[in-house]
């Protein structure tokens, strides 16, 4: 049972975060959020995952993501449901994309959940969720792009071999950025593959440039093309 004053509380918490810009949203947090097991501060909704019920508002996953905006508002089943059922989906994954909704200042993205959550904030459009974990990604990419790192320590079900050589990961990262439209970090990606030869790209690389929308294969050969204009 809650005490009118504590539902008071975080009632006050969300309202104020909901007014924060998107700038502070990411450096401030309002929500000290743990779970969502029971109802709070007039929740009014539950996604039952796995059989575990998780007790949101509508009104700031609304404000986050236009996917459960259009949920709530437009003409589907779930409209007007007080419980939504979501096949396919994991307690701990769904846990932390509540969290991250809630209190995004609080957490962070890392190598363990950056794959999961890059996927629900896609799924879900939650736009400072994507920005978030792009932040992380561009944090990796130096390391990625040395060798120190391997994308298939982050993202483990990656078509990757754990033992692909430095440019091929610098493609496999490019790839991830064009699938999930983090324009950041393609241009990071394209700017590192123009130490590429044009042999490379063409040949030793092939299968996975083939994978590459036209236009961003195009921007990677103008600027080797570009490069080698300016060693000589």
């Amino acid at each position: 049972m809650f005490l009118e004053e504590e539902i008071d509380v975080e009632t006050n918490c969300l309202v104020r975060w909901l007014n924060l810009t998107r700038d502070k949203m990411k450096k401030e947090n309002v929500f000290q959020g743990e779970d969502f097991w029971k109802p709070w501060a007039s929740s009014d909704l539950a996604f039952l995952v796995e059989g575990q019920r998780f007790h949101v508002h509508r009104w700031v996953l609304s404000q986050c993501s236009p996917v459960f905006e259009k949920m709530f508002i437009s003409n589907f089943s779930e409209k007007d449901k007080r419980e939504i059922v979501m096949p396919g989906k994991k307690i701990t994954e769904f846990h932390d994309l509540l969290l991250m909704v809630y209190s995004l200042a609080e957490r962070s993205i890392t190598s363990e959940n950056c794959s999961y959550l890059l996927k629900l904030a896609d799924e879900y459009q939650i736009g400072l969720l994507l920005e978030k974990c792009e932040d992380f990604l561009m944090a990796s990419s130096g390391d990625i792009f040395a060798g120190t790192l391997s994308l298939k320590d982050i993202f483990n079900d990656f078509l990757l071999e754990q033992s692909a050589s430095k440019k091929e990961q610098v493609l496999a990262l490019l790839i991830l950025a064009q699938e999930y439209h983090l324009e950041n970090l393609i241009t990071t990606c394209v700017l590192e593959a123009r130490k590429f030869s044009l042999t490379e790209l063409k040949q030793d690389y092939r299968e996975l440039c083939d994978l590459l929308e036209p236009k961003i294969y195009c921007g990677i050969l103008e600027r080797i093309i570009e490069r080698r204009f300016v060693v000589f």
